[in-house]
């Protein structure tokens, strides 16, 4: 269970965050008109949802159920705009706040509950999160998959085989990306006899073609994300560091570190290379990499060994950030960082305009504080790196 004050404190940071990326920065969410461009439907009448009956949308059906279905239930046979948008607003900050609690709760499970609270923090304060409903971002069923994901990878650490099939079925209903978990089950879940892990990722796999067959297989640009991604690199790569930041680091470097013997890591720790070769892959060729809420599926596991590294080097890390050196590195950085973003800020200001209502200064600026994350974090990572290379 988790304790009052950390759910009231994160379900106020979910309130803020999403409200941040609706109202104050003209989210999807803001205004009818912005939600029909989301949805492909004329601003009076939502409830269309035209980018339903599209491939590959009309198969990611579970979001649509949930929300359409409470709807449908308010109003019965009619029809009503206004009803619609509040319904789908209430379904979205509903599905965001389950995903952070939900993202809290399984760290407290896995045996970093000193952590937990800050990792649920990170969770809701990364871009492809606090920046959930803004251009490029278009998030649509995306808190409904993260919230997916995380009961997936809970029921797979617990081994509850019942509930990790019908997560596992669930998620394929809401986009294709969380045949993630039916791999993770059947590659790292060694509590389970072969046989049975082959049965779990057979039975998703069986509902990702029959939900096809069922709607109608179409054919579409199937290409269009890895042709905008080849031809947008300098975009691939600075969308794809936003996404985790300075985070990416000691994701990166626990890979040639020793393995932890936390109960958690082996299904966390082994995993990951594999997961984020997938993820990362089909983000290049099926996706468009700016849309980094694709891309954040990778958050269980970025973010947790992030966590873990942290509570391994908590005495190193903490008498580095507080060092007189450290300081004034950070400092001297700061005002470095503070007067390019400045610059850039004007000049975007005055050379940039987009059709598609990306709002380029949010970015620019949220790209300079990671940018600037990554530069402090930097000498510590190295020194680490070089320790561990030369074992």
């Amino acid at each position: 269970m988790i304790s009052a004050k950390p759910f009231f404190a994160l379900l106020l940071l979910a309130g803020i965050t999403f409200s941040v990326s609706n109202f104050l920065l003209n989210g999807s969410l803001n205004e009818p008109r912005n939600l029909g461009g989301e949805l492909k439907s004329p601003a009076d009448s939502l409830y269309l949802w035209n980018i339903s009956k599209e491939p590959p949308f009309k198969y990611r059906v579970l979001h649509k159920v949930l929300v359409h279905g409470s709807y449908k239930v308010t109003v019965g046979e009619k029809n009503d705009n206004e009803i619609f948008f509040v319904a789908y607003r209430c379904g979205a900050f509903l599905l965001h706040s389950l995903a952070i609690l939900a993202f809290y709760f399984l760290l407290v499970q896995i045996n970093l509950k000193e952590t937990a609270f800050a990792g649920a923090v990170l969770f809701a304060l990364m871009p492809p999160l606090l920046l959930a409903y803004n251009v490029p971002v278009h998030t649509r069923e995306d808190t409904l998959a993260y919230f997916l994901l995380i009961v997936g990878l809970l029921s797979i650490i617990k081994n509850n085989t019942p509930l990790i099939l019908l997560v596992a079925v669930l998620g394929v209903l809401c986009r294709e990306t969380l045949l993630i978990l039916p791999f993770v089950n059947l590659f790292f879940n060694k509590n389970q006899n072969i046989y049975l892990r082959l049965i779990i990722s057979a039975i998703p796999f069986g509902v990702f073609l029959l939900v096809r067959l069922y709607f109608g297989a179409e054919t579409y640009d199937y290409w269009e994300g890895l042709t905008w991604n080849r031809n947008n690199m300098a975009q691939v790569i600075g969308f794809g560091y936003i996404t985790f930041g300075f985070l990416w680091i000691p994701f990166f470097l626990r890979f040639l570190g020793k393995r932890s013997n936390f109960a958690f890591n082996t299904v966390i720790y082994d995993s990951a290379p594999s997961v984020f070769f997938l993820v990362a892959t089909t983000t290049f060729i099926g996706g468009i990499f700016n849309e980094i809420r694709i891309l954040y599926l990778l958050f269980p596991w970025v973010i947790i060994i992030g966590l873990h590294y942290y509570t391994e080097n908590k005495i190193e890390i903490v008498e580095h950030i507080t060092s007189k050196k450290f300081k004034i590195y950070a400092g001297v950085t700061a005002l470095i960082m503070l007067a390019i973003t400045t610059y850039a800020v004007k000049l975007i200001s005055r050379e940039f305009t987009s059709q598609y209502d990306i709002p380029y200064l949010t970015w620019a600026i949220v790209a300079s504080v990671q940018v600037y994350l990554g530069i402090i974090c930097l000498p510590y990572f190295y020194t680490k790196l070089k320790a561990t290379l030369n074992k």
